[in-house]
């Protein structure tokens, strides 16, 4: 029996830019690349202060929020701040929205490591009326080896969108040593956090998905190598904190493939979402990135919001029992022509179109769905569907259920 299930929704899409307010994760276009070398045995740190940035005096309400990557479980690097007083950050037990301690000798792998992971912070009560004069890029790691992290987005607001003082979003910056004991630097800058990314839902003008899962395009551009990791977020709420996608893929993920646009640097990944949707409105995203590197990381792309609702099911085919229809061949036309747009692929139907309900079928009309259908089913796995023989249908041959049931079945795709 062919699996009941639902083969055509119709998506109405609209693109926008997350508010502030709304905002988690990455979207800048720069970030600083600190490098650490530390030696143990115990208490090593060190505090580069970013000189370039004025002073602030801390008003009530203030939050500090940042971005932070780290590339190692042990990294250790987080943002700090010293006011005029000495009194810090770090030594105010000051916590992040997960409750994690703002000091930097504070482990939060399990946010940070190899993914970026944004922290907001209430700032004391007790600081308010205080005045910042170093604004610490620290790492506090009492193991000997290279310590590498990535922070980006530094800024104070009013918790709620509003930017009060801007610490570090993009360009260069001037930096001194704050405080050391058995640290050294081995790379401070900027860097261009490339390619960019966009996302593209549906694929074609058809509008639509296929068995509850969309097909989205991805396109991501850089200037100096391939791109080959592509991260997707699927959340009901535009805030992504609760995704019901969120997966890392490659150009040899299942359901997925990367094609060069002919440029040699515009690259477009192909990606129908390995999960069932139920129906309701949705929010994506997603970055590209080499996987090399964290240097070439682009930000998040705009988020798409999209909405799914099911079109009428297919009908139970019993073998002896039901009659074959040509509402039976148009719904797999449509089908097939969603995963031909899909894949790039053009399928040739025949001269002598479908009849309307109640109209005559041919045989012609079976032959032209097998062949359509080989065209994004060798596309998906490199080979060709089977189809129970006669193949092809000629003259005086019977259009059985089961010619129905395994055309169905081909269109889900493996």
């Amino acid at each position: 029996m062919v699996r009941d299930f639902y083969y055509n929704f119709r998506i109405y899409i609209f693109v926008f830019i997350l508010s502030a307010a709304l905002y988690t994760g990455l979207n800048a276009a720069d970030a600083i690349k600190a490098v650490y070398w530390m030696t143990a045995p115990s208490n090593a740190y060190l505090y580069l202060d970013l000189t370039s940035v004025s002073d602030y005096t801390i008003q009530t309400g203030d939050y500090l929020e940042y971005d932070v990557y780290w590339t190692a479980s042990d990294d250790l690097i987080a943002f700090d701040y010293t006011c005029t007083d000495a009194a810090t950050l770090r030594g105010a037990g000051a916590v992040d929205q997960n409750g994690i301690d703002a000091h930097p000798g504070t482990s939060f792998s399990a946010y940070a490591l190899g993914t970026w992971y944004h922290r907001k912070i209430a700032l004391p009560a007790g600081h308010v009326g205080k005045t910042i004069s170093y604004y610490d890029i620290a790492c506090e790691n009492d193991v000997t080896s290279t310590h590498t992290g990535y922070l980006a987005n530094i800024l104070i607001t009013n918790g709620s969108g509003t930017t009060r003082k801007t610490i570090y979003t993009s360009g260069s910056f001037t930096y001194a040593v704050h405080l050391n004991s058995r640290g050294a630097v081995l790379s401070f800058s900027n860097i261009t956090l490339t390619p960019s990314c966009s996302i593209t839902s549906p694929v074609s003008g058809a509008g639509t998905t296929y068995n509850n899962q969309p097909f989205i395009l991805i396109n991501g551009q850089d200037s100096s190598y391939s791109i080959n990791d592509v991260r997707i977020v699927i959340d009901d709420s535009s805030d992504f904190l609760s995704p019901v996608y969120d997966v890392w893929a490659s150009y040899d993920t299942k359901h997925s493939e990367f094609s060069d646009l002919g440029t040699g640097t515009d690259i477009t990944m192909r990606h129908r979402v390995d999960t069932s949707l139920s129906n309701g409105s949705y929010y994506m995203r997603a970055m590209v990135w080499n996987s090399d590197t964290i240097d070439r990381m682009s930000a998040w792309s705009a988020a798409c919001q999209f909405s799914i609702t099911a079109d009428p099911s297919w009908d139970t085919i019993t073998y002896g029992e039901t009659v074959i229809k040509t509402s039976h061949f148009n719904n797999l036309q449509d089908a097939i022509q969603q995963l031909n747009d899909f894949r790039g692929t053009t399928e040739t139907w025949s001269s002598d179109p479908l009849a309307s309900t109640g109209g005559l079928i041919r045989i012609g009309h079976l032959n032209d769905l097998r062949d359509a259908i080989t065209l994004p089913y060798n596309a998906a796995t490199g080979s060709d569907p089977s189809f129970t023989s006669p193949d092809p249908m000629t003259s005086g041959n019977l259009i059985r259920s089961i010619h129905i049931e395994e055309l169905r079945d081909d269109t889900e795709l493996p």
